[in-house]
């Protein structure tokens, strides 16, 4: 509808409504109906979905789910080529909520800058400020409507000499009817377009993408559909390609180093919390020694696997933060 509400106010007139508000309404209760049928849990779409590809097969990277021996389900975004093919593939999987957080992460950190706000919006207020001036279907209909009215002042002149017929006055009739429906289309057409885009609203209306944590599933589709135009994966970086234009500073290529030493950190963060919870249970660290040299050994395996990750040889090419 063209209304934003953001810290207790309203934006109105930042960008055109796309939508009628009746229209808008049966929508939104139907959303609403929908929230109401899933579980928050439940519905969590893979929201890169026909965005996503593998930077080694070119393939579409695609949904994967299991469960573990415990019962913990897991989501993962796997290679076509390996998951519908059952060929191999360099590409490993990527945990679903994992990648998602850390390109909605990357984005706000480079992309949703105070500098990058003010270039997104000044090239969309000169693409959409430009439209009303060049609009192809407004001109075509002026030019036809200064043709209707020159054959209009043949006429009038020719029946001023004396020159009328049955069929002057018909064709003036006509004539005069083809120029109001003319009229009309114009009227139309200029309200498509009320006024030309104020660079101040449209900066302060993509703002609030950068303020917001993107919590709520609808938010964050909402973010995928307005920035995120294609992502390759490769295991060393993530390269996401932003929609509204063409070239390197629409790029995005993220280090995974980041990522896997995350992953260490929570390995730590889980034994520190299971040791805590063994000692309490057991009445202190005396009798559990036994199991923390279990424990032990379980995370140097996890840690070692992840070393592989962390200092494998590049691939796909450089990996700076932006390029």
């Amino acid at each position: 509808m063209g209304i934003e509400k953001f810290g207790g106010e309203i934006f109105t007139d930042v960008i055109p409504p796309i939508v009628e508000e009746k229209l808008w309404q049966v929508v939104n209760g139907m959303m609403k109906q929908y929230r109401r049928n899933y579980k928050k849990d439940k519905y969590d779409p893979y929201f890169l979905t026909g965005k996503i590809f593998c930077g080694y097969c070119g393939e579409s990277v695609i949904a994967e789910a299991g469960s573990s021996h415990l019962g913990t389900r897991y989501k993962y975004y796997k290679c076509r080529t390996k998951k519908v093919k059952g060929k191999s593939c360099l590409l490993r999987n990527y945990r679903k909520h994992e990648l998602e957080q850390l390109i909605i992460d990357k984005t706000k950190k480079y992309i949703l800058t105070p500098s990058k706000i003010e270039e997104i919006a000044h090239m969309v207020v000169d693409r959409y400020n430009s439209e009303i001036s060049n609009n192809v279907v407004l001109k075509c209909l002026e030019k036809e409507l200064r043709q209707i009215n020159n054959k209009i002042d043949s006429l009038v002149k020719n029946m001023e000499q004396g020159i009328v017929s049955l069929t002057l006055r018909e064709t003036l009739y006509k004539l005069e009817n083809d120029r109001a429906d003319i009229q009309l289309k114009i009227a139309e057409e200029k309200s498509k377009f009320d006024k030309p885009l104020n660079f101040e609203d449209v900066r302060n209306f993509i703002s609030l993408f950068a303020s917001k944590d993107y919590d709520d599933v609808f938010e964050r589709n909402e973010f995928f559909n307005r920035f995120i135009k294609k992502v390759l994966l490769f295991n060393d970086k993530i390269i996401v390609i932003m929609r509204g234009g063409k070239g390197a500073e629409n790029e995005l290529a993220i280090n995974n180093d980041e990522l896997y030493e995350k992953r260490i950190l929570e390995k730590f963060e889980k034994k520190e919390i299971s040791e805590n919870n063994f000692d309490n249970k057991n009445g202190g660290s005396e009798n559990s020694n036994s199991h923390l040299h279990k424990n032990d050994e379980i995370l140097k395996e996890k840690e070692a696997e992840l070393e592989l990750f962390v200092h494998q040889p590049p691939r796909g090419g450089k990996t700076d933060n932006q390029f």
